[in-house]
C-alpha cells in the first residue's frame, strides 16, 4: 500500500525540485513549500487508483508520470508520436516484469531520486568570464564607449499618437536624450522585425536578404552570432570589450557558432533571462510568485500543453452554452523583463571601475514584455498585469485592435521606467567625471511589435501602414564628446546609422547618401518558397517599402 502511494508522489515532486534548485531558488521559501504542496496532493491523488483497484491501474499511472518526468527533464515530446507512445509502453513493460514487488522497487527508486536532487547544484543566475588584462601599447587614452541596446524600443516619431495624443511620451524621450547632449534620430529605423536578424547584421554593419549568414541557433536554445565586426573593429583599435548579454543571444562565443573567434573579448557577463530566482527576492505575494513557478515549470512540457490545449477548447465550448470557466493563462509567468531590470545594477558597479579605452556593450530585454513595471518602476503585484506584445489572436496574428489597445499604454509606462534607470547609470557617470568624454549609444533593435502582425511578405497586403511602424520605427542616439544636441529627422536605418558613427565618426548632410527606406519580411517557409533561380536559391527575405511615419502618425504619401 505505501509503494503504491510513494512511487507516484516521489516521482512527480523530483522534476519540480530539480527545477527549483536548477534556478538556485530556496527550498524553504513558502512559495516552494506551497508548490510542493500542490505536486503532493496529485501525487496523491494519482496514487489513489492504484490503493484501490491494485497491481494494473497503478502500473498505467506510473507509466503515465514517467512519460510525465522525460518530457519534462528532455523536452523532446514535439507532438503525438512514437516517442511519447514508446516511452509509456516501455516504462509499463518494465514495471510489468517486475512482478508483485513493483511498487516497492519504483518507491525505493522515486524517493532515492528525489533525495538526490535536493542536492543539485545550483545555475548561476550570472554568468562571468574574463580573458588575461592585455596592456595598451596606444600612445593616447582611447574613449569610454558605452554602447546599450534596448530590446523592442520604439522611436520618437514612431510613439502612436493614438496612445500619446499630446505627445508628452515622444516629448520625453526627445528631452531626455537632447538635454544630456545627445544627437537623436527620430524617425530611425530597423530593417528587420527580430531581433536575432536585426543585431547580427547591426553588428556585421550589413542589411543582408539572407541574415542567418551572421547567427545560428533556434529562439528556445539560443542564438549565437558567427561574426562580429564591430567588436572586431574596435578591438583592432584598442578597446577592451565587456559585454553584457541574456542567454537568448550570444555575443561572445563565435567560436560555439562555428565563427571566427573575436580576439580577446576581455569580460563576458550572461544573465538568464526566463528563472524563478528574478523574483524570489521581488515584493510580490507568495500566491503571486506561486503563480509564475508554477506557469514556467508547466511550459517546460507538451504534455502539458497539450492538456493546457483541451481546455481552453473545452473552455470556449462550455462558454457558448452559457457556462464559464477560469482562463488558464500560461503565457503568464514569463520574467525576463524583471530578470533584465539587475543589469542595471552591475552595469554601474563595473563603469565605476572603467578606464579609457572600454566598450561596454549590454543587450537589454527592456523594455521588452512582459510589461512587469510602472512608469515609476514600481513592480506590480498582480501578474495578471504582466501581459506580453502579443494575444495570439484567433486570426494568427499577434494582436486584434483591442489587444493592440490594452498593451500600448503598459508599455509606454515600462519605456518611461527603463529611461529612469538609464538616468541612474547617467546620472552616476555625471558624478564619476566621465560622461562629458565618453561615447554614449542608445537605440533599439526594432520597434514595439505591438503590430496587428506579424509582418509577412505572404500577408503583406493586408498589413495597415500602422503595423509597419509599429514592428520597425526604433530609437537611435548618441553622445560624441565635444559635440552637441541635435535632433535629425531623416528616414534612416540603424545599420547605416552605427557604421557610418563607428567607422567614419559622422553622417553627411542631406539623403542623397541614404538607402530607400525598406524593410525585410521573412517568406514563407515552403517548398514552393525555396524556387531555385539562375544565382541558386532565393533570399529567405524580401525587401518592403517602409511608409513614411511623422509624430506619431503614418503618412498616406509613399517613401
Amino acid at each position: 500500500m505505501l509503494g503504491y502511494l510513494l512511487g507516484p508522489l516521489a516521482l512527480l515532486l523530483t522534476p519540480l525540485v530539480i527545477f527549483v534548485r536548477h534556478h538556485g531558488y530556496s527550498m524553504l521559501a513558502p512559495e516552494t513549500l506551497v508548490c510542493l504542496g500542490v505536486f503532493s496532493l496529485v501525487g496523491l491523488i494519482l496514487a489513489l487508483p492504484g490503493v484501490i483497484g491494485g497491481r494494473y491501474p497503478a502500473i498505467l499511472i506510473l507509466a503515465g508520470v514517467i512519460t510525465f518526468v522525460v518530457d519534462i527533464q528532455l523536452q523532446n515530446f514535439e507532438g503525438w508520436n512514437q516517442v511519447v507512445v514508446g516511452i509509456f509502453l516501455a516504462s509499463a513493460v518494465v514495471l510489468f516484469a517486475l512482478g508483485k514487488h513493483f511498487s516497492r522497487v519504483t518507491a525505493v527508486m522515486a524517493c532515492t531520486l528525489l533525495l538526490t536532487s535536493l542536492w543539485l547544484p545550483a545555475e548561476p543566475r550570472l554568468k562571468n568570464w574574463q580573458s588575461e588584462p592585455r596592456e595598451s601599447s596606444l600612445p593616447e587614452p582611447l574613449p569610454l564607449v558605452l554602447h546599450i541596446i534596448l530590446d523592442e524600443q520604439i522611436g520618437i516619431e514612431g510613439v502612436p499618437s493614438d496612445f500619446d495624443p499630446a505627445g508628452n511620451k515622444a516629448e520625453y524621450l526627445r528631452s531626455f536624450y537632447l538635454e544630456r547632449g545627445f544627437r537623436v534620430f527620430g524617425r530611425a529605423y530597423s530593417r528587420y522585425y527580430n531581433s536575432e536578424e536585426s543585431l547580427s547584421n547591426l553588428l556585421n554593419f550589413s542589411n543582408s536578404l539572407n541574415p542567418s549568414v551572421y547567427y545560428v541557433g533556434e529562439f528556445a536554445a539560443g542564438m549565437s552570432m558567427r561574426r562580429n565586426a564591430y567588436f572586431g573593429e574596435m578591438i583592432q583599435r584598442g578597446y577592451r570589450v565587456n559585454v553584457y548579454q541574456s542567454d537568448y543571444m550570444d555575443f561572445c562565443n563565435l567560436e560555439r557558432a562555428g565563427g571566427a573567434a573575436v580576439a580577446n573579448v576581455s569580460a563576458c557577463h550572461e544573465y538568464a533571462l526566463e528563472t524563478i530566482s528574478s523574483i524570489e527576492t521581488a515584493p510580490l505575494a507568495v500566491a503571486q510568485k506561486v503563480r509564475v513557478i508554477l506557469t514556467m515549470f508547466s511550459r517546460l512540457s507538451f504534455l502539458m500543453t497539450e492538456i493546457h490545449t483541451g481546455y481552453e477548447f473545452s473552455r470556449r465550448f462550455l462558454a457558448n452554452l452559457g457556462l464559464t470557466l477560469p482562463e488558464w493563462n500560461r503565457d503568464q509567468g514569463r520574467v525576463s523583463s524583471v530578470s533584465a531590470m539587475s543589469i542595471f545594477e552591475r552595469l554601474q558597479q563595473d563603469l565605476a571601475e572603467a578606464e579609457p579605452g572600454s566598450l561596454f556593450f549590454a543587450h537589454l530585454l527592456l523594455p521588452h514584455s512582459p510589461y512587469a513595471y510602472d512608469d515609476r518602476c514600481e513592480l506590480k503585484q498582480n501578474i495578471t498585469g504582466w501581459l506580453n506584445g502579443w494575444q495570439r489572436a484567433p486570426n494568427g496574428r499577434r494582436n486584434d485592435t483591442a489587444s493592440r489597445k490594452r498593451r500600448y499604454p503598459l508599455y509606454l509606462d515600462q519605456v518611461a521606467c527603463t529611461h529612469r534607470k538609464l538616468a541612474e547609470v547617467f546620472e552616476a557617470m555625471q558624478r564619476r567625471g566621465q560622461f562629458d568624454d565618453a561615447i554614449i549609444i542608445v537605440q533599439g533593435d526594432h520597434g514595439s511589435r505591438i503590430d496587428l502582425g506579424p509582418p509577412r511578405h505572404r500577408i503583406a497586403r493586408s498589413l495597415s501602414k500602422r503595423d509597419y511602424v509599429d514592428a520597425f520605427s526604433t530609437l537611435y542616439a548618441i553622445k560624441l564628446p565635444g559635440s552637441g544636441p541635435v535632433y535629425d529627422r531623416r528616414i534612416l536605418p540603424i545599420d547605416v546609422l552605427l557604421a557610418r558613427h563607428i567607422r567614419e565618426g559622422e553622417l553627411p548632410p542631406g539623403i542623397e547618401w541614404a538607402p530607400k527606406p525598406v524593410v525585410h519580411l521573412s517568406r514563407p517557409r515552403n517548398p514552393k518558397a525555396r524556387r531555385r533561380s539562375a544565382a541558386g536559391a532565393l533570399p529567405s527575405m524580401v525587401e518592403h517599402p517602409l511608409p513614411r511615419f511623422s509624430h506619431g502618425k503614418v503618412s498616406e504619401q509613399t517613401p
